[in-house]
């Protein structure tokens, strides 16, 4: 069962995740988006001030955007929250070119897909708050600046099965045992 504003360990409900502000409203952990409507109860929430909450979403969007078109095995529960990025765009076609500004189509795997550039700062932006928001749900701190890595280990040539730079760490890679 999921922690709610009740349930905070050790946070201060009175003040925001993120920032010494009051808080006014709660945010979600993740982002609502990123679930199907039927999987949306009992999710974590943190409190949180408006700005916290509401400044980002257009980057919760993209982050969301990014991750339903990152893997086709993501499930069958990811096609609803896939669904809705489509009727966003279908609304707000300028979301596109916002998202994909570089889309290239190529075929990987003997599949047609394409690629495009990741907005790194964006994205790490919404994981940073995600992160930091877990964070003071269960031990009551704040971190101001947490460090997120996520590194991009294709790039042009690898998609289009050319050797690169990333290679080597991508062989190596197979090679780990998690878990």
């Amino acid at each position: 069962m999921a922690i709610t504003m009740g349930q905070l360990k050790n946070a201060d409900p009175n003040l925001c995740y993120a920032c010494d502000r009051r808080a006014t409203t709660r945010e979600h952990v993740p982002p609502l988006c990123l679930f199907p409507q039927e999987y949306r109860s009992n999710l974590v929430t943190v409190p949180s001030c408006s700005a916290h909450n509401n400044a980002n979403s257009k980057d919760v969007e993209y982050a969301r955007n990014v991750l339903v078109c990152a893997s086709k095995e993501l499930g069958p529960e990811s096609a609803a929250v896939f669904a809705r990025m489509m009727r966003s765009m279908e609304r707000r076609p300028a979301i596109v070119d916002t998202t994909f500004p570089d889309l290239h189509p190529i075929e990987f795997g003997g599949e047609q897909t394409g690629y495009f550039s990741i907005d790194l700062h964006r994205f790490n932006r919404i994981m940073v708050a995600i992160a930091q928001a877990l964070h003071y749900r269960d031990l009551g701190s704040k971190v101001r600046y947490w460090e997120v890595f996520c590194p991009t280990l294709h790039s042009a040539a690898s998609l289009a099965r050319r050797p690169d730079e990333f290679e080597p760490i991508r062989r190596n890679l197979v090679l780990l045992k998690f878990g």
